[in-house]
Order: structure tokens, then C-alpha cells, then sequence
């Protein structure tokens, strides 16, 4: 997502924000193969960050794609995370 904000209208905190988000699920997956509960913590966190941003963005677009889908994964991804936690 954060490539084609880039390529489409040059975009650049929509190319930080989705590398530094691939970067932590990346991580996040990681670390579940060490440490499970380090892992989804830090998915959890991207989550989180993930969701704000929809929100944010979806607050002020009022458009589904694509900052409604992101509020969407966000929540998704937090719940599954959170789930697997506890």
C-alpha cells in the first residue's frame, strides 16, 4: 500500500509508514518463532499503529479504500494478536 501511495501521488510518509509497518509484522513474525509472546506483542503494537492511522485517515477521507481497509486490518490484525497473548 505504501508503494502505490508513493508511485501514484509521491507520497513519501505513505512509503515510510508502510515499509516501517512491513518491517514490524516481519518482525513481529520473527520473533514468534523465538519468543511467541515478544512476537505478538510487537504485532499487536503495528496493529494498533495500523488502526490509528485508518481512523485518522478514514476521519478525514471518508473513503473506504483505503483508509477505511486499514482502520479494517488494523482492528483485525490487534484482535488476533491480542488473542494469541493472553
Amino acid at each position: 500500500g505504501g508503494c502505490m501511495g508513493y508511485a501514484k501521488k509521491g507520497s513519501v510518509p505513505s512509503l515510510v509508514g508502510g515499509v516501517g509497518l512491513g518491517a514490524a509484522y516481519g518482525v513481529s513474525a520473527w520473533l514468534c518463532d523465538e519468543n511467541p509472546s515478544a512476537g505478538y506483542t510487537v504485532g499487536l503494537a503495528a496493529s494498533v499503529v495500523m488502526a490509528i492511522v485508518g481512523a485518522m485517515r478514514y476521519k478525514k477521507s471518508k473513503k473506504v479504500m483505503p483508509a477505511g481497509m486499514l482502520l479494517i486490518m488494523g482492528l483485525f490484525a490487534g484482535v488476533c494478536n491480542l488473542f494469541n497473548i493472553v
